[in-house]
């Protein structure tokens, strides 16, 4: 594997902490801090760009501005990447 194939591996392999229903997206967190959160349409145009400080455990984002449609949530903390693929009906 290319070294950007393995960071896009390794990138989804903890996407169950990324939990989304209705316009809702729930994180589980390992610790607290800042973190960049981006939602990005099919086309790659950031929809939402937004830092926060999360704690350690659940926490939760409304979408109440997006429209319907499929889009990539990407949640950074330090080092630690999030991806998932979410559809807003």
């Amino acid at each position: 594997l290319s070294s950007e194939t393995a960071i896009h591996a390794k990138a989804f392999k903890n996407a169950a902490s990324i939990k989304f229903a209705g316009r809702t997206i729930t994180y589980s967190a390992t610790k607290s801090g800042k973190a960049s959160i981006q939602v990005f349409d099919a086309l790659g145009h950031a929809q939402m760009l937004a830092s926060m400080d999360i704690v350690s455990g659940s926490n939760t984002i409304e979408l109440n501005a997006i429209a319907a449609g499929s889009y990539l949530v990407r949640i950074a903390q330090g080092t630690q990447v999030e991806l998932a693929r979410i559809t807003v009906k």
